[in-house]
């Protein structure tokens, strides 16, 4: 001790500090950081380091509440929520450090049940930016985490912000990165719900298959065999022997009364993941004529991730016909526009670089018919001719390719792919 320098002392000095001092200057050091990360992760005034550094501090504080810190989250959780969507790998790491230790601190089994249990607080955060037209990414980012997070059990309470942003996109279609980026979110919710088996969407619904079925053309086998079964039947119902009179005792039994016929049970409600999925397809289809091809290919992809979780076989009978079968109707013409534009003669191969939204068009309208089977058999018979002479377009646009290239690159340029999924989809 003799030989320590004046610095070390200092050091020590500050490193030891009483207990009654410690409390007031952790309170004064975590609501500095609040205030640092309340305000946007995007804005280049704050160096990334402070708010990791902040970070670090909400954790620390965590760490020494305990439990006690769960009122806190109130004002936490949305901006680490935020930082965790950010494009800085480092600030990035720091804020899914800071969840895991706020969760564990909280004694939440997960991240994702923390997320869950306080949804009510981010979800009246996002509202309110949502509300306000609000356009900066936070909201987005925010929510676009909270789903990955918690996937399809966070979405039965979005249901007032996806309103909220087909509101903004009524009122801001002509900004891309705004679209987009909602878009994302919307793309997520639809993912996540998807991903979700169709108990989880609807668990306490006994689901029973569409006796529709892919269209299927009449063989001689099957005329026979059908021929067959009519002769068998005809032969086991013919009476061979005469039938015994009735006993006079017994016929004046009184005959059971018949039973009366049980009434139709009203379909069970939707749930309202279900819904919200549906909500989210059929107002995207409306979004498909923006000019931004990536945009156009998202929105795509979101229409193809949606059917299996919408599709006959996890609906009832009554659903299918009254809900499903519209919503197919309405996505054919806007997928179909994708691949012939109204304006044009020709598909939308004309120009390399429509590739791969025709590729993107193509995938979603097989994915289409494959749910819709019988119901969309004579729109497909009317679209035939076009996808007949598409299909020869694009095979020669790969013949030519591939002796350009040679085989082994050419299967795997997006010409062969686009022309592959076509022979799929015919």
């Amino acid at each position: 001790m003799g030989n320590q320098s004046p610095q070390d002392s200092e050091t020590e000095q500050w490193l030891n500090l009483p207990s009654d001092c410690l409390d007031p200057l952790a309170e004064e050091a975590y609501s500095f950081s609040l205030e640092i990360l309340d305000r946007s992760a995007y804005d280049e005034a704050i160096d990334w380091r402070m708010q990791a550094l902040s970070l670090e501090v909400v954790a620390l504080q965590a760490r020494h509440q305990g439990q006690d810190f769960r009122p806190e989250l109130v004002d936490a959780l949305y901006p680490i929520l935020e930082r965790m969507g950010s494009n800085n790998a480092a600030l990035q790491q720091h804020a899914v450090t800071c969840l895991s230790i706020v969760s564990d601190s909280c004694r939440c089994p997960s991240a994702s049940e923390l997320v869950v249990h306080n949804a009510d607080y981010l979800v009246n955060a996002v509202a309110v930016k949502l509300n306000t037209f609000d356009i900066s990414p936070q909201a987005s980012q925010v929510m676009l985490m909270m789903v990955r997070l918690c996937g399809s059990a966070i979405i039965p309470y979005l249901d007032d912000l996806i309103e909220s942003i087909f509101a903004i996109l009524a009122c801001y279609h002509g900004y891309p990165r705004l679209v987009e980026s909602l878009f994302e979110v919307l793309n997520a919710i639809v993912e996540e719900g998807a991903r979700a088996s169709p108990r989880a969407i609807e668990p306490a619904i006994k689901t029973t298959p569409s006796p529709r079925r892919p269209y299927k053309l009449t063989t001689i086998t099957d005329v026979a065999a059908r021929l067959q079964f009519v002769k068998n039947r005809s032969d086991c119902t013919s009476p061979s022997t005469p039938s015994p009179e009735p006993d006079p005792e017994l016929s004046s039994t009184p005959e059971p009364e018949a039973p009366q016929p049980a009434t139709a049970e009203k379909p069970p409600p939707q749930s309202k993941a279900h819904s919200l999925i549906h909500s989210i397809t059929q107002q995207t289809a409306h979004h498909l004529s923006t000019p931004s091809p990536p945009l156009r290919r998202l929105l795509l992809s979101l229409i193809a991730s949606s059917l299996p979780s919408l599709n006959p076989q996890s609906t009832t009978q009554a659903d299918n016909d009254t809900i499903f079968l519209p919503l197919i109707a309405t996505l054919w013409p806007h997928v179909t526009r994708q691949i012939f534009p109204p304006k044009s003669s020709s598909p939308s191969t004309a120009t390399p670089a429509d590739l791969p939204t025709l590729l993107t068009a193509l995938q979603t309208l097989t994915t289409l018919s494959q749910h819709g089977g019988s119901f969309l058999l004579s729109r497909f018979s009317d679209l035939l001719p076009q996808l007949q002479t598409l299909y020869h377009q694009l095979e020669q646009g790969m013949l030519h390719e591939e002796k350009t290239l040679g085989r082994s690159r050419a299967s795997r340029g997006t010409k062969f792919k686009t022309w592959d999924q076509m022979v799929g989809l015919v």
